[in-house]
């Protein structure tokens, strides 16, 4: 045992040496250098759209307009709804969408290097919520993104839905951008990596760990590495184990949606109960991501109360349930008995 903790704590000061050594490569593309919301209008057959969301889905011609120095940009764009448990009409009225376009078509717009583009939607219509879901979950990217470069970068939009058919009201809401796979792989000069099964402690090491108390942090334990669910693969590093970077943050306690219930397995009533799904580390170890983290915690707070589309009450919540996970890092006690008895 006293061999494989040394060994777990060579592999583990490795990986803090390799992790401090990485740097972005590039500035991310036009569209995700600034955190102001971006006002587009989306013209497409939208009652066509939002039924098709069947398994054998189709793309759906649209143009996406934004105004630029008192000019409309006009971009072409084909739409196709995505996702899981949102595309089901029993859970949302208004599915996810896939942007589409054609990088040629692009060049010298706020779009410029992108083509294929998750668009996170509101869900429904009809109830506030879900508007400050998607505030929650764009503030949860941006928490990561202070954490680490080697994360999703996201861009909050509002968007005017205009159906083409006539057959309903314009509306407009609030909706995410996320950084597309290749934009990532361009910024961060990596690649991604496409294996469909890997043990966590297959991907770097450091990072993984990190990754893990980010999520327990925000409460979320909708994702797994081993099946790559809310994961996406990059070999950051050249000849070293991939990093595993996570995505998708609705189902996670800070989001605190009222859709988003625990797997019966962990035994949880709410998503604001927190479950470590990380691997087992030996203590000292913990205790060097509770630094990392406490160097982090002024960064985050800062952000969190400067935030323009938060209420008072809703910074207050936020920063309450983070509390709870700050104490939980900084306490001997709590540690070995949460975080090393629940870890995998």
């Amino acid at each position: 045992m006293k061999k494989i903790l040394f060994l777990a704590s060579v592999l583990f000061l490795s990986s803090i040496r390799l992790f401090s050594q990485e740097k972005v490569a590039t500035e991310p593309l036009p569209l995700f250098q600034s955190n102001d919301i971006l006002k587009l209008t989306l013209k497409t057959d939208l009652k066509s759209l939002l039924r098709d969301v069947g398994d054998e889905r189709e793309e759906h011609p649209g143009t996406l307009e934004y105004v630029h120095e008192g000019d409309t940009v006009r971009l072409p764009t084909m739409l196709r709804t995505r996702g899981k448990f949102r595309r089901d009409p029993k859970n949302c009225s208004f599915p996810p969408l896939r942007l589409n376009f054609k990088k040629k078509q692009t060049v010298n717009t706020i779009f410029e290097g992108t083509d294929k583009m998750k668009l996170v939607t509101h869900c429904k219509s009809s109830i506030n919520s879900y508007q400050k879901y998607i505030v929650r979950e764009y503030l949860v990217y941006r928490i990561f993104n202070l954490l680490t470069d080697t994360s999703y970068r996201a861009r909050l939009t509002e968007i005017t839905y205009i159906d083409d058919s006539g057959k309903m009201k314009p509306q407009t809401t609030l909706a995410i951008l996320v950084e597309p796979d290749e934009a990532i792989e361009y910024r961060l000069n990596c690649k991604k990596n496409d294996r469909k099964y890997m043990l966590p402690d297959s991907t770097n090491f450091w990072y993984i760990g990190m990754v893990s108390m980010f999520q327990y942090m925000i409460g979320n334990t909708d994702w797994a590495v081993t099946t790559q669910h809310n994961i996406q693969l990059f070999d950051i590093v050249t000849g070293e184990p991939p990093h595993a970077i996570p995505y998708d943050f609705d189902w996670c306690g800070v989001v605190n949606a009222h859709y988003a219930v625990p797997l019966p397995r962990f035994g949880t009533k709410t998503v604001r109960e927190r479950v470590y799904r990380g691997q087992c580390r030996p203590f000292d170890q913990f205790q060097e991501y509770a630094n990392f983290f406490d160097s982090k915690k002024s960064d985050i707070y800062q952000l969190i109360n400067n935030f323009p589309l938060l209420s008072k009450s809703e910074k207050r919540d936020i920063i309450g349930y983070l509390e709870e996970f700050y104490y939980l890092i900084n306490n001997e006690r709590l540690i070995r008995s949460k975080l090393m008895i629940e870890c995998l």
